[in-house]
């Protein structure tokens, strides 16, 4: 596991631009009833080659702040979720943020039960990131979360909450529903921070969308 890895993430930084990911329970070797999961700082160091699970990246011309969560720990009886070292270092982390700073938070898991796929009956943390979030949604462009069986966006909260990646339909029953296989599909997203404008352009399967106004919709 940690040659072929070691090999992957070679190969993506030979590319020469930055590589940032965020934790979750594929990163996490305990699906399937893996006897030797990794823990949050095996997968750290593995994956973002970094000591903690969760980072934040500045982009100070750009006026944004990216953040990177973890939401799955597979030492944990509800391993799905944020925990409370979690919550309290993104409680830091916001507090600390410039107000001129727009964030852009990234989390493997939704962060709502209703929104993973298949829907969850709970996710641990989810009340205490959701308040925080909402708290400070006056710099909060959008939470991308993947984990989702299609892409799509969420503007029920007081941010935008969007899906990243799925497959062949425009939505969960679309897909689910798809008689033809899943094709690979990946998102390009354009960030401006200072028009708080995200554009999702679609390669391969699916559509293209856009954030503005706080809201999400499709293009």
């Amino acid at each position: 596991l940690f040659s072929y890895v070691g090999t992957q993430a070679t190969a993506l930084r030979s590319l020469g631009i930055p590589l940032y990911g965020a934790l979750g329970p594929c990163d996490s070797n305990a699906l399937n009833g893996c006897p030797e999961p990794l823990t949050l700082g095996e997968q750290a160091r593995l994956y973002l080659a970094r000591t903690r699970p969760r980072y934040f990246v500045d982009v100070p011309k750009r006026h944004l702040r990216m953040v990177f969560l973890d939401s799955f720990d597979p030492s944990c009886a509800d391993p799905f979720g944020y925990s409370d070292a979690c919550v309290a270092w993104l409680a830091d982390t916001l507090a600390n943020t410039p107000r001129a700073r727009r964030v852009l938070v990234f989390s493997h898991v939704p962060p709502l039960a209703r929104l993973m796929s298949p829907p969850a009956l709970a996710l641990r943390g989810s009340d205490a990131l959701m308040e925080l979030l909402s708290e400070h949604a006056s710099q909060v462009l959008a939470l991308v979360h993947a984990h989702a069986s299609a892409e799509s966006f969420d503007n029920g909260e007081t941010f935008p909450i969007i899906a990243a990646g799925g497959g062949n339909g425009q939505g969960p029953d679309d897909a689910a529903e798809a008689k033809e296989p899943q094709r690979a599909c990946w998102d390009i997203m354009l960030v401006n921070p200072v028009r708080d404008t995200l554009r999702f352009v679609r390669l391969d399967a699916g559509g293209n969308r856009i954030v503005e106004d706080g809201e999400a919709r499709w293009l």
